[in-house]
């Protein structure tokens, strides 16, 4: 039986390199919120939830609109792993298992997860 390991790096950067890690994820946490700002907007509306794959469809047209075409300079991947994330958060509130999913704000560490 194979055992799935994770590591945790810290990693020693150039301050362009630590200001282009900031901005991503700033980006990650827009990501977040942005997707709980959605799924707010259909609940209101009487919609259901919009689970994981449709999250990536909003990622995409973000990408893809001028307006948040900033996205589009950072890796893909790890925005998805925010979707990921918010998908199981929400999981885990309707199998009562956690509360709300909460808004990140400026200055929390968020870290960048590659698949």
């Amino acid at each position: 039986m194979s055992h799935i390991r994770s590591y945790r790096f810290q990693l020693r950067l150039k301050p362009a390199q630590e200001r282009l890690l900031r901005r991503w994820s700033g980006g990650l946490r827009w990501i977040w919120n942005r997707a709980i700002a959605k799924q707010l907007e259909r609940r209101n509306r009487g919609e259901t939830y919009a689970n994981y794959a449709h999250m990536c469809k909003w990622l995409t047209e973000w990408r893809n609109d001028p307006s948040t075409a900033w996205l589009s300079e950072g890796p893909v991947a790890p925005q998805q792993q925010v979707l990921k994330r918010l998908h199981a958060a929400y999981s885990r509130f309707f199998t009562k298992g956690g509360g709300y999913p909460k808004f990140h704000v400026r200055g929390q560490e968020q870290g960048l997860r590659f698949p």
